[in-house]
């Protein structure tokens, strides 16, 4: 069943406030993930593990089961390329993505009619 929620920097300054709030209101169903895992364990363990810590480096995957289980993918770092954003999108998961970066927000634009096909 796809109903988690994976929130990518989860840990960081932006991605830890969405996790709290988040996890208060779906608790076991956050997954915090980022490259520092001992991050995100230290913020699950501050959140009574009513979250998930996951190591996630998404520069290095290309397919990850955990998508297989989740709805919404909550971005919150900096990317150098859409690559994730549509691995998301074949695998049919929300994609929401916390940037100012005009560039990459351009590049995103044109999934758009890949998001609606899937």
């Amino acid at each position: 069943m796809k109903d988690n929620i994976l929130i990518i920097g989860g840990y960081g300054k932006v991605g830890r406030i969405i996790s709290k709030h988040l996890t208060a209101a779906f608790a076991h169903k956050v997954v915090i993930a980022g490259r520092n895992f001992q991050k995100a364990d230290a913020l699950a363990s501050e959140l009574d593990h009513k979250a998930i810590a996951y190591s996630l480096d998404i520069s290095n995957c290309t397919d990850i089961a955990l998508l297989d289980k989740t709805k919404l993918v909550i971005m919150c770092i900096d990317q150098k390329d859409t690559a994730f954003a549509k691995l998301c999108i074949q695998k049919q998961v929300l994609y929401l993505d916390i940037t100012a970066n005009d560039l990459f927000i351009e590049q995103m634009a044109l999934l758009d009619q890949e998001a609606i096909d899937n």
